[in-house]
């Protein structure tokens, strides 16, 4: 997801946000796979072309799309399987361990 998220980003999300409404575009969003153990985090993208649209199913794509493992690798993923809105990046830490101020509270995501 880079560059909107860095590695040591330390992550606020929202678990409830899509218990009473659908995701929309544009939403960055932490979601798992079936056939895999770890989540992801990406951004929803509109439906790339002519492609059919799924009604229980969204397209995500990462930032950095030319490096990134996406929904063009993996397909939709179904709605069931997102657990949640990223809001705000708490804290962030560089690889030195050196705190990154510039990343504190940052909500423009």
């Amino acid at each position: 997801m880079q560059p909107t998220l860095e590695p040591g980003d330390f992550i606020l999300v929202d678990t409830w946000q899509y218990q009473s409404k659908k995701p929309n575009i544009n939403d960055v969003i932490v979601f798992s796979l079936p056939d895999q153990e770890m989540v992801m985090v990406k951004r929803i993208s509109p439906w790339p072309g002519e492609r059919k649209v799924k009604e229980n199913a969204v397209f995500v794509r990462g930032d950095n799309s030319k490096a990134s493992r996406d929904s063009r690798h993996f397909g939709a993923v179904e709605l069931e399987n997102i657990k949640g809105h990223v809001k705000i990046v708490l804290l962030s830490i560089d690889t030195s361990l050196n705190v990154r101020h510039d990343r504190w509270f940052l909500a423009e995501l």
